[in-house]
Parts: C-alpha cells; structure tokens; sequence
C-alpha cells in the first residue's frame, strides 16, 4: 500500500482471521508514521472483510525523510498492526509506504496552460551524465494547436539527451542536458522576448544546447530564474557602473550588455509519462549571444592567439572538465572551453591560461593590490566583479558566496581582463540551504567575507564605494523593486503548473535536502522567498551605506493564546541612539502588518485573528537614513483554536 503526502481517503482492505467470535469486532491501526490518521472501523457480527480510510498531511512522515544530502530516499516504508477485540486480541499487519513520487499522476489537459515539451527516448532510460540517449523533442503550445518544434522553418527534432548538473543529478527528479541536431532558437520561436537583435528581429540565441532544470529543491521553482532576471535586468553604462570599450559583449555589437541565461517553464513529458514542471533555459557556453568570445581551435598555439577565448568554471568539487587547475590561493578552476576531449588539451592554452588567471589572483592578494597599474585592476573587469557580487550577495547564494561550485568567468582574445559570470545554479539560495554556514539569515554577512577574491575586493575602498555607487543606482532607479514585481508575477503564471508538479511529486510540505523550512504550500513559499530577499536587500543597503546597526526583539504575551482572542505583540528596536521608522510582522512568514516605532523604540501590533496550531512571529525593522535594517528571530508559538470551534 502506497500514500502520497497530501493523500486523502485512501482505502485499505483489512481481514480479520483466526477467531471464531460472532460479535462486532472494532479495528484500529496502530504504528502509522506522523500526519497520517485513519477512519475508525467496526467489523459487524460475522463481517471478516472491511476497508478503513487513510489520510495523509502535506507533511506526513517527515521523520522518515532525511535532509543530509541529495541521494536521500523519497520512499519510506513502515509495518502497520490492525488490531482487532473479540473474546481474545486478533492481529494482522500491512506495509505502508510513504512516497515523495507519484508517477501514475497524470494532469488533466484542461489544467496545462504551459507549453508542453515531450521527450522520446522509445522508453530508452537517461541514466547518467555520460551516455547520450538518442531521440525526439517535440514542444507544442498547452492546448496542442502550435507546434514550436518541429515548425515550418524547423522540421528537425532529433537530439541526444543525458542528465544535467551535479547535486541535483542525484535528486528524484531529474534534470536533463538537451542536444539538438540542428541549431536552433527556441525561446524566440516560442515568444521569449531578449534583448539581442539580429539585423531588425530580436532574438534569444541559435543553439543547439539547453537544459530542463527540475528545481526539485526548490519548492518555488523560481530561485534560479529569478537569479537570471536580475543579473539580466543590471545595465551598464548611462550612470551604471561600465565596462571598458572593446569587452565581450552577448548582443554581438558594440553596445556592451549583460547576459544571463534566459528561459521559458514548460511541463515536461518523458516516454509519455508526466514528469512535471522543468525550466527550458539556455546552457552556459562560449556563443555569439551567450559568452561571446573568441573560440580557440586546437590549431591556435602561437602567442597572440593563446590570449583568449577561454571560460572557466570555479568549482572545488565536481571536476568535468579535461584540464583543472588550483591557483596560489588555492581556487580550484576547471577549464570549460576549450575542451578538446577525447583529444588532449593543448598545453600552450592551458599554460597561458593557468598562469594568467594565477598571477591575476597574486595580483589581487598581493600588498599593493589597490595600485591602478601593478593591482587587481590590470587583471579583472570592476563592472562584472560589482554586478556578479550583487546578484549572488542579494540572493545569499550559497554556491557562489565562497565559489564552492557552478560560478563561471571569462577571458576574452586580446584582452588583459578576467570578467565573472554569467551567473548560474541558484537553488540553494535565498534561504534555501541547511547546511553550511548555516542556516544563514536574510542579515548573513556572506559574499564580502566569505569569498577569497571578494573578501580582498573589500579591502579596498575604491571597489567597495563602487558596489555601493551601483547598488545605490539600481535602488533609486527602481530595478530591485521591478524585479520583485517580476517574481511574484512569474509565481502567478506558475500557479496552475505547480499544482501539477506537485501532484507528480507530493513533497511540498517535506524538508527534502537542502531545504531550512518547509511552508506547506505554493503561496507560503513564494512568500517566504519573497520575504527573505526583500529582508536581504534591506540588510546590505545598510551595510553599503554604512547605517548603525540594530537589533529587534519580539515579545509574546505569556498565557493562552487563541484565535479570536486579542493579543497584543510587542517590539523593540535598538541601536547607539534611538531608532524611528517601522517595524513589519510577519506571520508564517507572510506580511501581516506594519506598524509605525514610537519615541522608545518600541512597536505594538494588536491581533485576533492568528491562525491555529504551530506559528512562527517575526519583526523587521526597516532601518532609516541613520539606521540599519534588522530583523527578531523568530519566535514559535502554539495557537489553539477558537472557542467553540471543534
């Protein structure tokens, strides 16, 4: 017997043997995991055969999933007693197993309203990040009367496909790498809009290369394409911090851009069977509307060409590519492209490229790295240093704080500069990671002082007044308020589809690793990571704008708490002098109030209408022109119910 969380009414059949009583003979279970209940059942006089109903909570059995890694177990399976009372005791027991996965779950067509991408392997299996599984992908628009590939202009859809990323690979649901037979551009065939023009139509970008990102981790789907949608989002140039003339540009003109990977959600089909909501996005790799730079031939062996193209990849772990090479300050880099294999790598690139990057990092860690000539300026671009530290600093990723994986940079022909990005992997963001340092909070001090080249980046004046300059910018011209309007935009469009991604995978009230909390549901989520970055952005726009710290505590009356009943909430905010502005409440991490601080720092929200059972409480101060914004802890609280209610 198999129970989803979330499950309701699901029927056991229970046979009461080996008693010859004729009397009624109640049954009752005993030994089900947590958040699972079952219908009381009565044998009647001479009835041997009945069925008791089971319901399961949206976090049934979290005891039985383990968080410490990614290959834990999505099933956990427990011995079930049905205990029944006649003259003497009888018993009988079953297997129940609780699954984080329900693969018969099929949604109905009626509640796709997303593009529809089908993979067909003729029921060949993706097993691994090696093996190229042949086959076809097919992508129609949610109600089938479009056909996006293959199109009029694209009538191949053959590709190989083999499973993506590192952690993630190893997570129940799959991410997959997509390789096309023909170049195409998919995102603009099925209507993305980007910022890159080719002669008078805009386009995405003409590749062969895609990946369908699972977020398995990521219970809003969201992280990693809200990641994206800001660094996209950073211009440069007309007041923002600028790249040199004559720096890789992804729009393949003169006018300098940023590039993140763009996407598009889809619901995606494998052999027919429905396997839930994946992110259509762009690889990282060396093109014309990507990383648009040179590209080195095997040929290329003399000293003027050795210079450029190269992206590497800042990763201490996972090591994918043919030529890996570890820096004075030890930062261990992979070689991304070029990347020769099966042929070897050509030692004239890799040697220019090791050394390169390696006195660049002497430079930087070096007693005179402030001098314009002789420091960290001769070797790195300052814009994409600046732009890239926002974006993983403001969604406090854990991956690129300290560059324990995924984060990228480039080196161009025939240019003295390293630049980082394009940014990439952002699940285990935004109050996303359990583990280390953590669990980290939305006031975290991380990228400026956990990274190796960030840290020294940080020391010196000129940059850090730089960061502060951009962010200033980009807070005064709205770009951090657009952006979160984007997100709970997207949340919106998304809302039909994760119901259905969580049908096919029932975890969304589970901590599965490497989740800190589990809310319960879409909207908590959503509010949860909305709320954790609007707390960030307001954390380090003090910390770059060098306001007083403070702190905030919460109190909660002690006695009963009930709803219905009036509670008043108290708190105080403190700091070297008195702090003025206004404090927000949280409840379940949703906003529920703000209220205005008074001349003592303190803050009173009178409620009723707190929900029942286990709750969290928090405040957040919002900080002035003098002041920095803090945040309580949060404060847990048991709500019962109200009166009268059952």
């Amino acid at each position: 017997m198999t129970i989803h969380p979330g499950d309701q009414n699901v029927q056991v059949t229970v046979i009461a043997t080996g008693s010859s009583y004729k009397g009624s003979i109640p049954l009752k279970l005993s030994g089900l995991p947590s958040g699972i209940t079952a219908e009381p059942l009565t044998l009647a006089p001479g009835q041997t055969t009945g069925t008791i109903s089971l319901s399961a909570t949206v976090a049934a059995d979290q005891e039985g999933f383990q968080s410490s890694g990614p290959y834990d177990s999505n099933t956990d399976t427990v011995n079930v007693s049905v205990l029944g009372y006649a003259e003497t005791a009888i018993a009988s027991s079953f297997s129940l197993t609780v699954s984080l996965s329900n693969p018969s779950y099929m949604p109905a067509p009626s509640s796709v309203n997303l593009p529809i991408l089908a993979i067909n392997t003729n029921g060949v299996a993706i097993v691994n990040k090696t093996t190229d599984v042949p086959g076809t992908v097919t992508i129609t628009s949610a109600d089938g009367q479009t056909s996006y590939l293959p199109n009029a202009s694209d009538t191949d859809n053959t590709a190989t496909f083999h499973l993506h990323g590192n952690s993630t690979e190893q997570m129940p649901k799959k991410p997959y790498h997509v390789k096309l037979n023909t170049s195409l551009d998919l995102l603009t065939t099925m209507g993305l809009s980007c910022p890159y023009t080719t002669g008078k139509k805009p386009v995405c970008d003409k590749s062969k290369s895609y990946v369908l990102l699972a977020n398995y981790d990521d219970k809003t789907l969201l992280r990693d394409w809200s990641a994206s949608a800001l660094a996209n989002a950073i211009p440069l140039g007309k007041g923002y911090l600028t790249s040199p003339q004559g720096s890789p540009s992804p729009s393949g003109t003169s006018t300098l851009m940023p590039w993140a990977a763009h996407s598009l959600f889809v619901e995606l089909f494998l052999n027919g069977q429905y396997e839930g909501n994946y992110q259509l996005i762009e690889e990282v790799k060396v093109d014309s509307h990507r990383v648009n730079i040179n590209e080195l031939a095997e040929t290329d062996t003399a000293p003027a060409d050795v210079t450029g193209g190269y992206l590497l990849e800042i990763d201490p772990t996972y090591h994918d590519e043919a030529f890996v090479f570890t820096t004075p300050g030890g930062v261990v880099i992979g070689l991304d492209d070029p990347d020769f294999s099966p042929d070897p790598e050509v030692p004239q690139q890799t040697s220019y490229i090791s050394t390169y990057v390696s006195n660049a990092e002497t430079a930087l860690l070096g007693p005179n790295f402030t001098d314009p000539t002789a420091g960290w300026r001769a070797y790195y671009d300052e814009a994409s240093a600046v732009n890239w530290y926002i974006v993983n600093d403001v969604m406090e990723n854990v991956d690129g704080g300290d560059f324990a994986s995924s984060d990228y940079a480039y080196k161009d022909q025939n240019n003295p500069l390293l630049y980082m990005g394009p940014i990439w992997d952002f699940d285990t963001s935004a109050g996303n990671s359990s583990y280390i340092p953590g669990p980290p909070t939305p006031s975290t001090p991380w990228a400026a002082v956990q990274n190796p080249w960030y840290r020294r980046w940080f020391q010196d004046p000129g940059f850090a007044a730089d960061v502060a300059t951009q962010w200033n910018k980009l807070k005064s011209e709205g770009v951090f308020d657009a952006w979160i309007a984007s997100i709970r935009a997207e949340a919106a469009t998304l809302e039909q589809s994760q119901k259905n991604n969580f049908g096919r995978w029932p975890m969304q009230g589970i901590i599965v690793f490497p989740n800190q909390q589990a809310a319960g549901s879409y909207d908590a989520e959503v509010s949860y990571f909305l709320n954790w970055v609007q707390q960030r952005i307001a954390y380090l726009d003090a910390v770059l704008n060098g306001r007083t710290p403070t702190s905030t505590t919460i109190t909660v009356p002690s006695g009963e708490l009930r709803t219905g009943k009036l509670t008043t909430l108290i708190a105080r905010v403190s700091g070297p002098t008195s702090p003025s502005g206004s404090v927000t409440w949280l409840v379940n991490n949703k906003v529920k109030a703000t209220t205005t601080i008074d001349g003592s720092g303190t803050a009173e929200l009178a409620v009723s209408d707190l929900p029942a059972g286990k709750i969290s409480l928090q405040a957040t101060y919002s900080g002035n022109s003098v002041h920095a914004f803090s945040a309580s802890k949060q404060a847990t609280v048991v709500v019962l119910p109200a009166l009268g209610s059952s």
